[in-house]
């Protein structure tokens, strides 16, 4: 009997090691696909971001062209948001409640402008599926947000 209890404890004590490598695993590889976005141009981010619309949405050549000029805009704006975030981090410093609701309503504007710039390029059936993608891209954002703070 005190051999099956020993067993039975030994293996629980297994289960909870490897649970723990798994977990820190995955904040390593999260660590590595935030510094490899990080290293990259905004050219590079627009270039990348543009194919994988064009293969999704399947872009003519002038729809990848403005999509592409869209995309480098907001690279840039990107990159300058992340190199404020860290310098904030770094120094300890959080953004009042007055600025994160400035912040917040700043980034509503920029969707809805992203919004009715997207309308006038895709045709209805392309415009249909770039927001799904959209909404789908939310909620999986959603998601991995609510998991970080576990």
């Amino acid at each position: 009997m005190k051999k099956i209890i020993g067993i039975c404890m030994l293996s629980l004590l297994t289960v909870a090691v490897n649970a723990q490598d798994k977990k820190e695993d995955r904040k390593k590889k999260s660590k590595s696909r935030v510094e490899r976005m990080e290293n990259m141009t905004p050219d590079q981010m627009a270039e990348l971001q543009t194919k994988q619309m064009a293969v999704d949405l399947d872009l003519t050549d002038a729809q990848q062209k403005e999509i592409y000029t869209i995309n480098k805009d907001q690279a840039v704006k990107r990159k300058e948001q992340m190199a404020k975030w860290r310098s904030m981090r770094n120094n300890d410093e959080r953004p009042s409640r007055d600025e994160m609701i400035k912040m917040r309503s700043a980034r509503l504007d920029e969707q809805k402008a992203m919004q009715d710039r997207m309308k006038k390029i895709l045709d209805d059936d392309q415009y249909a599926k770039w927001k799904k993608m959209q909404e789908e891209r939310q909620q999986e954002t959603r998601r991995r947000m609510g998991n970080r703070n576990k």
